[in-house]
């Protein structure tokens, strides 16, 4: 099998996957991937969805698969699990705090991380943040240095944010000229480069007429002297 694999053809489930009911504040939701290139061309793959957090594997330039040659040695214990030989090594999230739909694009001379935190009903509080880093495979901090590593549980969208990690891109308005609804709960993007260098934002929004309707908007990013 795929684990027998990538652990070595272990004829059993080590016991650090034995979780019982506490599944989601250790390991990944198997979701959302992102597969990209870094600046050397090596291939990555981020993925996962709020449960123990966002996870990245390196995969194989030539089958797009997983390295196999590639390794992982468990780093940390319990719930707070950093690398895993199975899953990779976490960049983001745990303990259940939310956040999916990682998405990581060079943008000059760093790596940023996208994500969205939140539920994705008009009144979910669904909100994007970004991180950066200087290598592909983290470390992630915000603006404020600090990290999209979790500790703990805590809720970190809505009106209650208790944690104010990582930076807002966009929030919640209205009053754009060329349509009447407001927009909000955008979530879900991702982003590109063109070939003039510049950065673009793609995501979906939802609106403030009751519905759960959605549509995709484009907007340019910017970053400032210091990136």
């Amino acid at each position: 099998s795929y684990l027998e694999l990538v652990l070595d053809n272990q004829g059993s489930l080590p016991s650090r996957y034995n979780t019982g009911n506490g599944w989601g504040n250790r390991y990944p939701n198997n979701i959302d991937p992102c597969v990209f290139y870094d600046a050397e061309g090596k291939l990555w793959m981020s993925y996962g969805s709020w449960s123990g957090g966002i996870f990245m594997l390196e995969l194989d330039e030539a089958t797009g698969l997983r390295d196999y040659d590639v390794t992982y040695n468990q780093v940390g214990s319990g719930d707070d699990i950093t690398t895993d030989p199975y899953f990779g090594k976490k960049i983001a999230g745990g303990h259940y705090v939310s956040g999916e739909a990682s998405y990581i694009q060079r943008i000059g001379n760093y790596y940023y991380l996208f994500m969205t935190y939140g539920g994705l009903e008009s009144t979910g509080g669904y909100s994007m943040r970004v991180f950066r880093s200087a290598n592909p495979d983290g470390p992630y901090v915000d603006a404020s240095g600090k990290s999209a590593i979790y500790s703990s549980y805590k809720k970190n969208y809505d009106s209650d944010d208790a944690v104010q990690i990582g930076n807002l891109i966009v929030g919640a308005y209205t009053g754009l000229g060329f349509q009447t609804k407001g927009e909000l709960a955008q979530g879900h993007n991702s982003a590109i480069v063109d070939e003039k260098g510049r950065a673009f934002l793609v995501y979906h929004t939802r609106f403030d007429d009751g519905s759960e309707g959605h549509a995709v908007r484009v907007h340019q990013l910017l970053t400032n002297e210091d990136g």
